[in-house]
């Protein structure tokens, strides 16, 4: 009976974590200058505080996995995940100091927050990656052969 709650309990506290922060927004470059890419994002969230953390995570999301239009030729910039560099990438998001913050150089609120006709909350986001920074990164971690170009 012990495991069976501790079974259920584990189940419903991976259910809540998935459904706090969604990656799903739009992720559309505006910019890229000196290194940084500057995207507009939009963050989606079932707490109002966390946002602005939807919308960082989605922007990497979105560059790690399928890419972002105007960006690396349009193709994600994760080439090779193997069993050695999945650590990276299953690390990159967690905990209050995330290795991804360190390729953040900017965040600013464009619009109001709000919610969704599925009950969620909603932003626009303007977010601005040290790409080049994160493109070292990458390499070194053997998920990418050679650094992005600009």
């Amino acid at each position: 009976m012990k495991r069976l709650f501790l079974l259920v309990a584990a189940i419903l506290a991976a259910v809540n974590v998935l459904a706090q922060v969604q990656h799903t927004g739009s992720v559309e470059l505006m910019e890229i200058d000196n290194g940084v890419a500057t995207f507009q994002v939009e963050g989606i969230a079932s707490k109002k505080n966390d946002v602005c953390l939807s919308a960082k995570e989605t922007v990497f999301h979105c560059l790690f996995e399928k890419g972002v239009e105007g960006f690396n030729n349009d193709e994600k910039i994760v080439e090779t995940i193997t069993v050695k560099n999945k650590f990276y990438l299953e690390k990159f998001f967690e905990g209050k100091n995330a290795p991804m913050n360190r390729f953040v150089s900017g965040v600013q609120q464009a619009g109001n927050i709000s919610k969704n006709e599925s009950g969620m909350f909603v932003c626009t986001y303007i977010v601005s990656v040290k790409f080049k920074a994160l493109s070292r990164d990458l390499v070194q971690n053997k998920l990418r052969e050679k650094p992005i170009e600009e």
